[in-house]
């Protein structure tokens, strides 16, 4: 077995990830998660109270895509949410193709 010196030790700590980046990984993919759970393709809302007793987390998303100024959509990977009035949330399908366009465009701007 091979002893590795202080300045390799060094250079491999300096590389790890602060461990808030994982929590916030595993975060996001809890979210994840729920949202591929709770997604039906008739769009029926669901109250906000069941997305939080799974545990999701409404601050933590990949991106946000403005239907227009009064309409977002809150995205966690392939899956997104909106915020509906009355204490609900409709949850949509995105297709990553569909996140790569918009990234094309955004860039073209």
């Amino acid at each position: 077995m091979q002893k590795s010196s202080r300045a390799e030790k060094e250079k491999v700590s300096k590389w790890q990830e602060p461990e808030h980046f994982g929590q916030i990984n595993r975060i996001i993919l809890r979210n994840y998660q729920i949202l591929k759970r709770l997604y039906n393709e008739t769009l029926t809302p669901v109250k906000n109270w069941q997305l939080s007793d799974e545990g999701f987390k409404f601050k933590f998303m990949t991106g946000i895509y403005r239907v227009n100024e009064n309409i977002g959509i809150f995205i966690c990977c392939e899956y997104g949410w909106h915020q509906l009035p009355d204490n609900r949330v409709r949850i949509y399908f995105v297709p990553p193709l569909f996140l790569t366009g918009l990234a094309i465009v955004a860039k073209d701007r």
